[in-house]
């Protein structure tokens, strides 16, 4: 079952060095229904920075990531945090059977607190988050396949 895989720490170690080389594990707990993990790895941005963004965002970050997965439930809640920046990054996720297998939901949201730019930056950022995500997605199928029963 997915679940299994998404509730092994291996599997993150293993997707986040795929996506960044190095990984830190800063908390980890794995109880009978809940597993929960929080890494922190480096990253930079994908997309231009316009002048007043470059000033904000350093071109590179770093990425505090929680994950928490419900195995009862099938849902967990996903959140990153980019110390330094005004920048709340969360997603609620949810796995569900489909005729052909089983998918992944991520509703995400992005909140930047910079009142005069906040639009503009979020802008950017979603974009760039997208990128990562796209990576994310596929370094996470590529680790997935050595992970499932």
């Amino acid at each position: 079952m997915i679940i299994k895989t998404l509730t092994r720490i291996d599997y993150h170690l293993d997707k986040y060095r795929r996506l960044a080389g190095a990984v830190e594990v800063l908390e980890q707990s794995d109880a009978e229904d809940v597993f929960f993990i929080k890494t922190r790895r480096q990253s930079h941005i994908d997309v231009p920075l316009p002048d007043f963004a470059r000033k904000l965002v350093p071109t590179h970050l770093h990425i505090v990531q929680s994950e928490r997965w419900d195995r009862r439930s099938l849902s967990g809640e996903l959140r990153i945090e980019l110390p330094g920046l005004p920048v709340q990054i969360s997603a609620q996720m949810s796995l569900h059977d489909t005729a052909t297998g089983c998918e992944q939901i991520l509703d995400f949201n992005l909140v930047v607190a910079v009142p005069l730019f906040a639009s503009k930056l979020e802008s950017l950022l979603a974009e760039d988050f997208r990128k990562k995500f796209a990576a994310d997605a596929e370094a996470s199928h590529s680790a997935f396949v050595a992970y499932v029963d």
